[in-house]
C-alpha cells in the first residue's frame, strides 16, 4: 500500500535494516564461537584433569588398589622414569653445577659477596632451575614414552579388552603411571641437586676458585635453607611429576581425542606438558 505517487512501499526500508541487524548478528556470533570455542575447551580439559588428579589420590590412597598387577605397572614405570633416567639427572647436573656453582662463587667472591653463595644457590638452583630441568627431561624421556605406549594400546583396543576381563583401565593404566612419575620427579631431582652442588663446587676447588672443603660448602648450602626451602622443594617437584602423568593420561583417553592419530596425540601432550612444567614452577614459586 502507497501514500502518494513515487512513496517507497511500506515494508521495504525495515527489510533492509533487518537484513543488516541480522548480518550484524551472525558475525557478532560467529566471532564469540570462535573465541569461546577454546576458551570453554581449555575448561572444560582443566576441569578433567582436576577430576582425574582428585581420583589418583583417592584411588591411591586405598590399599585394596595396590594390588600385583598394578604394583607391577608401578615399578616398570619406575624403572622405566627413575631407574633409567638416572643418567641423565647426573650428567645434567654436573653441566648446571660446573656452569652455575663454580660461577657463582666466582663472581661473589670478586664482589666480596662470597657468604650469599648458599643463599643464591639455594634460590636459583635448587628452588627454580632444579625442578624445571628435571620436568623437561621427564618430559622427553618418560612423559613421551608413556603417550605412545598409552596410544597404541587404545588403537589396538587393548584398554577396551582390559575393561571386557573386568580390569579397571584406571586402576592399572593411570593411576600407578601418575604416581610414578611423581616419585620420579621428586628423586631425579634430588640427584640433580646433588651431583649439581658436588662436582660443581669440586671443579671450582679444582681450579682455585673455591677454597672452602666440600663439607664446609654444603653446610653453607645447608644454612642458607629456610624451612620454607625444605617444603617448597619437594612440593613442587611432586607436583610437576604429577601434573605430567596427568597430562600424559588424559590427552590419550580424552574423549576428543579418540580421532585423532598418535603423531598428533603426541605433539599435542608433549606441547601441553611442556607448558605444565613451567605453569606450575611460576605458580609455585609465585604464591611461595
Amino acid at each position: 500500500m502507497t501514500t502518494g505517487p513515487g512513496a517507497i512501499p511500506r515494508g521495504v526500508g525495515g527489510t533492509g535494516a533487518g537484513r543488516t541487524a541480522r548480518r550484524l548478528s551472525l558475525r557478532v556470533r560467529l566471532l564469540l564461537a570462535m573465541t569461546g570455542r577454546p576458551i570453554v575447551g581449555l575448561i572444560r580439559w582443566i576441569l578433567a584433569a582436576a577430576g582425574m588428579a582428585a581420583a589418583v589420590c583417592l584411588v591411591g590412597a586405598q590399599p585394596a588398589s595396590w594390588r600385583a598387577p598394578v604394583k607391577a605397572e608401578f615399578m616398570r614405570t619406575m624403572t622405566q622414569a627413575g631407574v633409567s633416567g638416572l643418567r641423565a639427572a647426573m650428567i645434567s647436573g654436573a653441566l648446571f653445577g660446573v656452569a652455575m656453582v663454580m660461577q657463582a662463587s666466582y663472581w661473589l667472591s670478586v664482589t666480596g659477596q662470597l657468604d650469599l653463595v648458599g643463599r643464591v644457590l639455594v634460590l636459583l638452583l635448587i628452588r627454580e632451575v632444579a625442578p624445571v630441568i628435571m620436568g623437561l627431561i621427564l618430559v622427553g624421556r618418560s612423559a613421551t614414552a608413556m603417550m605412545i605406549d598409552l596410544s597404541l594400546m587404545r588403537r589396538d583396543g587393548q584398554v577396551r579388552m582390559l575393561a571386557l576381563q573386568g580390569i579397571d583401565p584406571f586402576r592399572y593404566l593411570v593411576m600407578p603411571r601418575v604416581v610414578a612419575l611423581a616419585l620420579s620427579q621428586f628423586s631425579l631431582t634430588i640427584v640433580f641437586v646433588v651431583t649439581a652442588l658436588v662436582l660443581g663446587h669440586l671443579f671450582g676447588y679444582a681450579l682455585g676458585v673455591s677454597q672452602r672443603s666440600l663439607f664446609a660448602f654444603l653446610d653453607t648450602v645447608l644454612q642458607a635453607m629456610t624451612a620454607t626451602d625444605f617444603v617448597i622443594l619437594p612440593l613442587k617437584t611432586l607436583t610437576i611429576g604429577f601434573a605430567l602423568g596427568i597430562v600424559s593420561t588424559l590427552v590419550v583417553f580424552d574423549a576428543d581425542a579418540r580421532h585423532l592419530e598418535v603423531r598428533e596425540l603426541i605433539t599435542r601432550g608433549f606441547f601441553t606438558a611442556v607448558l605444565a612444567v613451567f605453569l606450575i614452577s611460576g605458580l609455585m614459586s609465585v604464591l611461595l
